[in-house]
């Protein structure tokens, strides 16, 4: 919110924020204690519990047709949705109008250390292209740089450092747009949990054109679509599943073909034990890393983004508690 509200107003009128008010709610019946200490601990903190509030299962249900597995959840007055494609848009023009470039189209094959007289100075990048670079029309090129942020979801993984990749994996999720009655009106956005990581589901309506946008359902993909790094496919299974629960949780007789609108996949990325890894990597000075955010980019990935620039430019970090919960280096076997 702070970083759209940061945007000119013409930028910010493209993206379309809309305060809608949101759920996460539970399936498990062991998380609920939990969800109750979270709600605590955050009033704790001084912030109004006007803006989170836990709810009980029959308040949590209120808002499902059908979802009697509800077992309670939470309730966060100030969710929001927007398009993220329009904000890469804003953020893109921004960043040009400010002399940054950025190269589309071009994958990074490996990063080594650039070696001078005076020692360690710097990194060479190696990519591959396919002609987009106007500089330069050849297969290959390299940037030298001073330092490096690997700010990626799943696809970047093969240039971490051999200790850290093998602590991250990348995993594919699904998600459909569909065209629903004008009597379905969601209030809020819905996420529901259930006792596996990869049973997470999310269901938006759009302000606009009221399009139902529902994902998740990854623990019907095959082998739970982990280690999977290619967007290009979606799987069968998982897509009539969504489709399925779409109808029950809805309390529509039948999705019919014709209004799906939309069927795609994502990559993301999670590390060993769920938590994003941000900071400086120690045994590589100037490489940086704000990645492994599980499917909660949007939520995280701004105020990671500030503290590693913060880093970067030897500034007071203004929220501390991320290098002490996200520390990149937590799982360097030689701490």
């Amino acid at each position: 919110r702070n970083l759209i509200n940061g945007l000119p107003a013409e930028e910010k009128e493209s993206i379309e924020l809309h305060v809608t008010g949101g759920l996460n709610v539970t399936l498990d019946e062991k998380e609920v204690p939990f969800l109750k200490e979270f709600v605590r601990e955050v009033q704790a903190l001084g912030i109004d519990s006007n803006r989170i509030s836990f709810l009980q299962a029959d308040q949590a249900r209120s808002y499902c047709k059908d979802f009697s597995s509800i077992k309670g959840g939470l309730e966060l007055s100030e969710s929001a949705q927007f398009v993220p494609a329009m904000l890469l848009v804003a953020l893109t023009r921004i960043l040009t109008s400010r002399g940054v470039k950025i190269f589309t189209r071009v994958k990074v094959e490996s990063i080594n250390r650039l070696q001078s007289s005076e020692g360690h100075n710097g990194w060479i990048v190696s990519a591959s292209h396919d002609g987009a670079l106007e500089h330069d029309k050849s297969a290959n090129t390299s940037f030298t740089v001073s330092k490096i942020v690997h700010a990626t979801n799943g696809y970047g993984l093969h240039i971490l450092p051999t200790w850290l990749r093998s602590r991250m994996s990348a995993y594919r999720g699904q998600v459909v747009a569909v065209k629903v009655p004008e009597k379905i009106c969601l209030s809020k956005s819905i996420i529901f949990k259930a006792n596996s990581m990869s049973h997470e589901e999310y269901l938006i309506q759009r302000m606009n054109d009221r399009v139902v946008i529902f994902g998740g359902y990854r623990h019907k993909a095959e082998g739970d679509a982990i280690n999977v790094a290619n967007d290009d496919e979606t799987e069968e299974t998982v897509t009539l599943a969504l489709l399925r629960q779409l109808e029950s949780v809805l309390g529509i007789d039948q999705i019919e073909a014709k209004d799906v609108l939309a069927n795609w996949s994502g990559i993301m990325c999670t590390s060993e034990d769920g938590e994003p890894i941000v900071g400086e990597i120690r045994e590589s000075r100037g490489q940086f890393v704000a990645l492994g955010y599980n499917g909660n980019g949007m939520v995280r990935a701004h105020s990671c983004g500030i503290h590693i620039a913060e880093i970067i430019m030897n500034v007071d970090p203004s929220c501390p508690e991320i290098q002490q919960v996200f520390d990149a280096n937590r799982f360097w076997e030689g701490c």
